[in-house]
């Protein structure tokens, strides 16, 4: 008598499908690397240009300061006969407050008659009668229209025999200068800092969109 054994066939797995599921999975992830670094990559540019702005935001109030374009008499002036006063003229409106002048002859004697009179974009300085010949340092300090405050110096003489005359224009500035003379340059470092810090950003993430949409295309591979 025969027995026939029923044995079940092998089952086959179907390596096309798992090779299909396979691609599909790394699609999706490709898609969804590619889909972050593009929203990392927006987002860095976003904060750059706010970087940028404020780093020019913080850098402009350096460069807005008022300057002194015109004074009388000029700096370095030799004059014949003693002022009555003294004139400067500024490149805007400066403020009206925190003013002081002071109008020093080789002795160190103040000859400024009282405070200083502001007038838009002028300032005068009133001079005491009695002014012997000689040189004169003016020293001045005024608010900016942008509310920081600017000094400088002038100077000029009286007969031409005084020591001033000689070399009038020693030590003399005859331009406005901040007060914290540093704000300038650390305004403009700071600029660049930031720009170079944004950029650096920018361009990091940049290459990381790169490389990555590469890792996809060897993934395809």
């Amino acid at each position: 008598m025969n027995h026939h054994l029923n044995i079940p066939a092998p089952v086959r797995v179907s390596t096309d499908r798992s090779s299909v599921s396979r691609r599909r999975q790394e699609e999706v992830l490709r898609v969804a690397r590619q889909a972050m670094a593009r929203r990392l990559l927006a987002a860095a540019l976003i904060a750059m240009l706010l970087w940028l702005a404020l780093a020019l935001a913080l850098a402009r109030p350096a460069a807005a300061h008022d300057e002194l374009i015109s004074s009388t008499p000029e700096n370095g002036a030799v004059l014949n006969t003693l002022p009555a006063e003294v004139t400067l003229k500024f490149s805007a409106n400066v403020m009206d407050i925190g003013a002081t002048t002071q109008v020093l002859d080789d002795e160190g004697t103040d000859w400024a008659a009282g405070a200083p009179v502001l007038s838009g974009s002028q300032v005068s300085i009133p001079l005491r009668e009695g002014m012997p010949d000689g040189g004169y340092q003016l020293g001045w300090r005024v608010v900016s229209s942008d509310g920081h405050p600017i000094e400088g110096t002038l100077k000029f003489s009286v007969a031409a025999s005084s020591p001033a005359a000689s070399s009038p224009a020693d030590g003399a500035d005859n331009t406005s200068e901040a007060a914290g003379e540093d704000d300038g340059p650390s305004s403009t470092g700071l600029f660049v800092a930031l720009g170079a810090g944004a950029l650096a950003i920018a361009a990091g993430l940049a290459a990381f969109v790169i490389s990555k949409r590469g890792g996809g295309t060897d993934a395809r591979g």
